[in-house]
């Protein structure tokens, strides 16, 4: 599934040890390479999404080199000098097992490899590290696309007549009383995060949150003012990108989560962490309150569907383990339900108060990747990669609308808030309307302003 590598790595980053050959690879000076000048970037890119945080794989810590050298589970990982008996060089190119890395993650190149090699060789030599910039620190520009980017997130304003889209560095504010947006967006509001992974509401309507991060260097929260379209804060979080984000229904909490398999609660008004809960054995990329504030329903790329308490994350139990990552918990507006989506076609409603399976959707043509509920719970809506939108009656499960249009996998829908339009987009990012009286679709627009390379 050569696509949903391509786009799933953009929404849902991955990176590892990665293993090939290095018989043709261009063979660096082993006396001029260095780890903060040559390897820190590629272990940040390969490897730091799954050997990182409280819970690194095999106990292998990559996030510094003074971690690395302290080695993890199967002992030192160097032999400075000797690459053919350092298990790290053995491990990636596949002279002793578990090959890195595993077969789902896009393999290494051969010159990456070929300056790993290079390193051992000249003796491990740490170099100078990087001096950092403090985050926003220096102006930001918006972005010029030549291409649209995939949309990945959007949501509505509270009274529906504005929508937000997600772009690169960026959330992208559109007018959309009329249908779409005549010109320019209303607003643009920039960060530093370079992918946006999910945007929520405040229940009051008055913040926006959303989740992101640049990969394999850092994982990012933001609350942008609704009124202002100004960054009133933002926090840093991990070294990977953050893929979840719900507020209770309060809007006092805020659940967070991503590459570091941990759920963190933090109070929106002080912005400190309350807790954080590593539940999970994999990325998540859901995470729901129940209706009344009691629950965390989360999931993710371990496939399965946990339900904590709310209040400090206590594990409760595991509703179910599906046949593929979950990419979605949605929660059901007055009620303790909340909708699962799953990359194995599968759309399921669970119940957080009685711990159980409710009602199955039926099997989707593609793997789910987005969902969303309507307002008032009475409906909601199923996508991704079957390039339509399914609309469904909740409590029946009965298909009302399927919504065609989309010209490629779809990652993102959301319901306006009167429950009379639906928006959705994805790959191909455009943005599409649809009215949901008449299951049309009403209007599209691109998702970012393109300069002149290409226009739609």
């Amino acid at each position: 599934m050569k696509r949903r590598t391509q786009i799933v790595t953009t929404v849902f980053a991955v990176a590892c040890f990665i293993s090939t050959g290095i018989a043709t690879a261009k063979e660096p000076d082993p006396k001029s390479v260095t780890y903060y000048g040559d390897v820190e970037p590629i272990f940040k890119e390969r490897c730091v999404g799954c050997h990182a945080g409280d819970r690194p794989k095999a106990r292998l810590n990559l996030e510094s080199l003074d971690q690395f050298l302290e080695g993890g589970r199967r002992g030192d990982p160097l032999v400075p000098g000797k690459p053919e008996e350092s298990l790290v060089f053995q491990l990636i190119v596949k002279e002793r097992k578990p090959f890195m890395p595993p077969r789902k993650e896009e393999p290494m190149t051969e010159e990456e490899i070929a300056i790993v090699k290079a390193w051992i060789l000249g003796g491990c030599r740490p170099g100078e590290p990087k001096k950092d910039v403090a985050p926003y620190s220096t102006p930001l520009q918006p972005p010029e696309y030549t291409r649209a980017p995939a949309v990945t997130a959007l949501t509505y304003s509270g009274d529906g007549t504005r929508l937000y889209v997600a772009g690169y560095k960026e959330i992208l504010a559109y007018d959309v009383t009329d249908g779409a947006p005549k010109g320019a967006p209303a607003a643009r509001l920039l960060g530093e995060a370079e992918s946006i992974h999910q945007v929520v509401l405040s229940p009051d309507g008055n913040l926006l949150a959303a989740v992101g991060g640049s990969a394999a260097r850092f994982g990012e929260l933001q609350f942008w003012d609704t009124s202002t379209n100004k960054l009133v804060r933002f926090i840093r979080l991990g070294t990977d990108c953050l893929y979840a984000v719900a507020f209770s229904k309060d809007g006092k909490r805020l659940a967070v989560a991503g590459t570091d398999r941990a759920v963190h609660v933090f109070d929106v008004a002080t912005g400190d962490e309350v807790y954080s809960s590593e539940i999970h054995s994999d990325w998540v990329f859901g995470v729901a309150f129940s209706d009344d504030g009691s629950r965390l329903a989360s999931a993710g790329r371990d496939k399965t569907v946990k339900v904590s308490e709310a209040a400090d994350g206590k594990f409760l139990k595991n509703l179910a383990t599906l046949g593929g990552s979950v990419m979605r918990v949605v929660p059901r507006p007055g009620s303790q339900q909340f909708l699962v989506a799953a990359d194995s076609k599968q759309a399921i409603i669970y119940d957080a108060k009685e711990m159980k399976e409710i009602r199955k959707i039926e099997e989707q043509p593609g793997a789910v990747l987005a969902a969303a509920f309507s307002s008032d719970g009475k409906f909601l809506a199923v996508s991704g990669a079957a390039k339509e939108v399914r609309v469904y009656e909740s409590d029946a499960g009965k298909l009302k609308f399927s919504l065609k249009g989309a010209s490629d996998w779809v990652y993102s829908v959301a319901f306006r808030p009167d429950g009379k339009q639906l928006a959705a987009s994805g790959y191909d990012g455009v943005v599409r309307l649809y009215d949901l009286e008449g299951g049309k679709e009403t209007a599209h627009f691109m998702s970012v302003p393109l300069g002149r390379a290409r226009r739609f």
